[in-house]
């Protein structure tokens, strides 16, 4: 079940009722007021040179303004591209036990993640390297540098 509110809950609601608990609001700056629940969920798309599969046990959160918070429960990944004529290639998975995290003003993020996230590439104009948890993200949307127990971010470069 989804529970959705706020200026932005119509299109959470509708991402929610597409893939359930697998749908990830898209990495963009936000401001405003929501909050939204799911349970689990899963999905894989194969569109094109892109395809990705995501599972998990359900997440929550909430968006005020320029901060936010979200946690999820253990989830798994995994993509992979080859969509050079827009800049997104490489192959990526991902396995974590949970996942916690801030938002604040500014793009200044951090999270709480025991993981083991592996892989290589271009994903929304951000290289992305990353090897059993330790890895960074860099390009023109911020920097991000991640550990297997978490990592913090600036701008807007994702996890």
């Amino acid at each position: 079940s989804t529970q959705s509110t706020g200026s932005s809950g119509i299109n959470a609601e509708y991402g929610q009722f597409l893939v359930g608990g697998a749908f990830q609001m898209p990495n963009l700056p936000q401001v405003g007021t929501d909050a939204w629940a799911s349970g689990p969920g899963a999905t894989a798309t194969g569109t094109g040179p892109i395809r990705s599969a995501r599972a998990t046990v359900g997440k929550a959160g909430a968006q005020w303004k320029s901060l936010g918070v979200e946690a999820e429960g253990p989830c798994a990944a995994a993509s992979a591209s080859n969509d050079i004529k827009n800049g997104n290639f490489g192959a990526f998975s991902e396995a974590s036990v949970g996942r916690a995290e801030v938002k604040g003003p500014l793009g200044v993020r951090a999270r709480v993640e025991p993981n083991l996230d592996t892989g290589l590439g271009v994903q929304g104009g951000q290289l992305k390297a990353k090897v059993l948890g330790f890895g960074f993200s860099l390009g023109g949307g911020g920097i991000g540098i991640s550990t297997p127990l978490g990592g913090i971010g600036f701008g807007n470069s994702g996890k």
